[in-house]
C-alpha cells in the first residue's frame, strides 16, 4: 500500500527547481506570556476577610475547581492548588478534601472541572457525595490577564452563602 502525501508550502518552498524559506509563522504566538503568583493574593484575601473563622474545628471542606468566567485562560488547576494549599498551611483546625480526590469524583461522574456543569449546585451534590460540611466555590472573572477572583464559603447542611470575599491579581 503506497499513500501520496501533498505539502503546500509548509517550511521550504519549490518553483520548479529553486526552493524558498517560508519564514511567516504559522500561528500566532504571543511573545510574553504572564503568569500570576496567585499565593499572596489568596492568603491576602483570606485574612483579610477574616475567612478561616468561618468554618467550625473538626468540620470538613471541598475546596470546588475554581470556575472560569474570565475572558480568556485562566489557570484553573493551579489556582486551585494553590488555594487548598494556602488553607491547609494557614489552619489545623478543619480538615481540606485534597485535589486528588475531588477529580477522581469528577471522573466518576463524567464530568469536566472546566464543564458548565461544575456549577453551584454540582459543587453541593460532590460536597453531600464526599461527606463535606462546607464548599469553598470559586469564580474567576473579568479580563484573563488581571483576574478578579470570588469565593463562596456555603455550608452543604442548609445550601446558604456564609461568606464572601474576593479579590483580584
Amino acid at each position: 500500500m503506497i499513500g501520496i502525501i501533498s505539502v503546500h508550502c509548509i517550511g521550504l518552498c519549490s518553483d520548479d527547481s529553486t526552493f524558498t524559506l517560508n519564514t511567516r509563522p504559522a500561528l500566532s504566538v504571543p511573545s510574553q506570556i504572564d503568569l500570576i503568583y496567585w499565593k499572596p493574593i489568596l492568603l491576602n484575601i483570606l485574612q483579610n476577610a477574616f475567612f478561616f473563622d468561618n468554618i467550625e474545628r473538626g468540620s470538613v471542606l471541598l475546596v470546588n475547581v475554581i470556575k472560569n468566567n474570565t475572558n480568556g485562560i485562566f489557570q484553573t488547576n493551579n489556582v486551585t492548588n494553590m488555594l487548598i494549599k494556602c488553607i491547609v498551611e494557614n489552619t489545623k483546625k478543619y480538615n481540606v478534601i485534597d485535589i486528588g480526590t475531588l477529580y477522581s469524583v469528577y471522573r466518576e461522574l463524567g464530568v469536566f472541572p472546566e464543564d458548565n456543569r461544575n456549577s453551584y449546585n454540582f459543587s453541593i451534590r460532590i460536597a453531600n457525595y464526599l461527606q463535606a460540611n462546607y464548599v469553598l466555590y470559586g469564580i474567576a472573572y473579568g479580563s484573563s490577564e488581571k483576574p478578579n477572583l470570588e469565593l463562596q464559603l456555603i455550608s452543604v447542611k442548609t445550601g446558604e452563602i456564609l461568606r464572601v470575599v474576593s479579590g483580584s491579581a
